[in-house]
């Protein structure tokens, strides 16, 4: 049963750098209604991830992480 949680974890943390390179496009194409709504999808993920486990995920979701604003 651990087993199925680390997997959960690692397939909602996977997800979620997706959803944050996909907010990124979004913002470089001027997209504000998919980059809101890719927005309302990373709440949702970390909400899902939510415990200390987890902790070093915060960085995936800085804004200064995105694809648009990375140097």
């Amino acid at each position: 049963m651990a087993q199925n949680i680390d997997d959960r974890h690692d397939e909602l943390a996977a997800l979620a750098r997706l959803v944050i390179y996909a907010r990124g496009c979004a913002e470089l194409i001027q997209a504000k209604d998919v980059e809101e709504r890719l927005v309302y999808a990373l709440d949702a993920i970390k909400s899902e991830l939510g415990d200390a486990r987890d902790a070093s995920l915060v960085d995936f979701f800085e804004p200064s992480n995105t694809p648009s604003t990375m140097q």
